[in-house]
């Protein structure tokens, strides 16, 4: 349970701490803590792991640190593709970050790919009035002019 508390904690101040100072002495503690989750195969925790995976990407991609950020992304998307169902939302928010990261990266080879999949699950798992619906088509959309 202390392990759970604390990755909680730790969302909490991701997402309440607006200048992200002293960011880079909470991330040591959640990959300390992501260790003691990976031996509990428990589902909540797995996914308040994925949920600090992705603040913690947050706060990389504010910093302009866009590797470390696509390197958090990526461990909450094995997260999620492990536990969430193929169509589950979550997976295409995801999918949106890691081609917002790449496109950051200037890896616009990529990109596409990532947006294309992010739309996809959006149509097959969000109301079409849904706004990250729309994000995902103009993003694809975007790319694709790019291109």
């Amino acid at each position: 349970m202390q392990t759970q508390a604390s990755l909680l904690s730790f969302n909490n101040f991701l997402l309440t701490n607006k200048t992200r100072q002293v960011f880079p002495n909470y991330a040591n503690e959640i990959m300390e803590t992501s260790d003691k989750v990976k031996q509990k195969p428990v589902l909540p925790y797995y996914l308040n792991l994925a949920t600090s995976y992705n603040n913690i990407s947050s706060v990389y991609d504010k910093m302009d640190e866009y590797s470390k950020a696509l390197s958090s992304d990526k461990k909450a998307f094995e997260i999620y593709e492990k536990i969430l169902p193929p169509s589950h939302p979550d997976l295409a928010t995801t999918y949106n970050n890691i081609g917002k990261l790449l496109f950051s990266m200037s890896e616009h080879a990529k990109v596409l790919s990532y947006y294309e999949h992010a739309l996809n699950i959006g149509q097959r798992s969000l109301s079409p009035d849904h706004p990250y619906l729309q994000l995902y088509k103009d993003n694809v959309e975007y790319v694709k002019k790019q291109l």
